[in-house]
Order: structure tokens, then C-alpha cells, then sequence
């Protein structure tokens, strides 16, 4: 099939490849466009994530993989304040607190919001990458055509991720009915027995992360492809 699309490829002419290049540069631009007006917002939402999703894991260690340390976070997570905005937002969580079954319902309901939120800046994006990795086939470039398909396939995953939570999170609360779910609202009795919605909650913020490391990503890889033809 690849030698296929090769001997195709070597067919085009000149004013064919000329072309097709024009368009990936409009679609680089028109992308970077896009990722620089909500490049902050994106950032400032995911901090929101991490920090609830690194609370988690201080009250939660199962949630934490093996030899992470609690309040670990990820690059983007220390770039915007890391454990101090934790402290300055209440003291954060301590090891001996429990999560209650209400409460993470509430945790639940907000990392939906923000992800939800997350979703509809980067939703105008995946057009536009579409071209991107049609215009990087035509040209052969395959390094941006993978990176453009692994950011549609991440983008896909998170929302699969955020259907999943908000799936979990009605399931428990139509379960919240009776006397034992009115002593858990009232006096925050009862904790999550199987920590599906917890680690839910941590896998949808893990996922954001990655999206938006991968449109960074994606960003540097279009600079140097814009530059590359420049040079041409």
C-alpha cells in the first residue's frame, strides 16, 4: 500500500506540490492562530485539573503509580504553581482525610465542567488538524502526519474519558437514594468502595495533560516545517 502511495507521490507535479504545500501553511497558521488565543486558558484550566487530580492522590495512594511520590505533577502542573497554589487554595489534602462518597461526586461534577470547558477550546482545533495531516501525506511528511494523528487519537481518548466519568458519576448518584444516601449528604458519611470515579477523575486529567503537551508539541513541529519551506 506505502509503495502504492509512493509511486503516487512521485507523479505530482511541481505546481501539485507547490500547492500543497500553500495549504499546509495556511493550516499551520490557521492552527497556531487557534492554539495561541487559548494556549492560556488551556494551561490555566489544566492546572485546575492537576491540582484536584495530585489531592486525590495525596488522600487516594492507590491512585498513584508505583514509586510516584504524593503531589508528584507533571511538568505543566509545576510551571503554574505546582503545591503552592495547593496551600493557598485551602492547605490542600492531608493523608489522613477520607473522601466521601458526596464529595466525590462534587470532585466528579467540577473535572466534567472543566474538562468539558478544555474540550470546546481545543474542539475548533481538530478541523483543522484534519488538514494538516492530509496536506503532511500528500507532501510525505510523515513525522507531522504521525504526530497530527496521535493528537486526533488523544482528543478522541479524552472525551471517551469524560463520557466514562460522567457515566460513573450518574450511576452513583442515582444510587444515592434512601436513608443511607440521606446520612451521606447530611453528615458526609459512606466512601467509594471500588475508586472507579476517583481514578476517573485522575485518568481524565492525566489526558488533558497529554493533549495539551501534544498540541505544543504539534506547534514546534509546524515552526520547523514552516521554517523548512521558508528555506526552499
Amino acid at each position: 500500500m506505502d509503495s502504492k502511495r509512493r509511486r503516487r507521490k512521485s507523479k505530482d507535479t511541481p505546481s501539485e506540490l507547490s500547492e500543497f504545500r500553500q495549504n499546509l501553511q495556511r493550516s499551520s497558521a490557521s492552527f497556531i492562530k487557534q492554539l495561541s488565543r487559548t494556549k492560556r486558558v488551556l494551561m490555566e484550566n489544566l492546572n485546575l485539573l492537576l491540582k484536584i487530580s495530585e489531592e486525590l492522590k495525596l488522600i487516594r495512594p492507590e491512585l498513584r503509580g508505583p514509586g510516584v511520590p504524593a503531589a508528584a505533577g507533571g511538568p505543566l502542573f509545576h510551571l503554574f504553581g505546582g503545591p503552592d497554589m495547593m496551600a493557598a487554595g485551602g492547605g490542600g489534602a492531608s493523608p489522613h482525610q477520607r473522601v466521601t462518597t458526596e464529595e466525590e461526586r462534587t470532585i466528579a461534577r467540577k473535572v466534567e465542567r472543566l474538562v468539558t470547558e478544555f474540550m470546546e477550546k481545543v474542539e475548533p482545533m481538530k478541523q483543522t488538524l484534519k488538514e494538516i495531516q492530509t496536506w503532511c501525506s500528500e507532501l510525505l511528511e510523515k513525522q507531522a502526519e504521525t504526530r497530527a494523528q496521535r493528537l486526533l487519537e488523544a482528543v478522541k481518548e479524552l472525551q471517551e474519558m469524560i463520557h466514562r466519568l460522567s457515566e460513573l458519576r450518574k450511576r452513583s448518584e442515582e444510587g444515592l437514594t434512601g436513608l443511607m444516601g440521606f446520612f451521606s449528604i447530611v453528615f458526609g458519611v459512606g466512601q467509594e468502595k471500588d475508586g472507579k470515579l476517583s481514578e476517573a477523575v485522575v485518568q481524565s486529567a492525566d489526558q488533558s495533560e497529554k493533549v495539551l503537551q501534544q498540541l505544543l508539541t504539534m506547534e514546534l513541529e509546524l515552526d520547523r516545517l514552516s521554517s523548512s519551506s521558508a528555506g526552499h
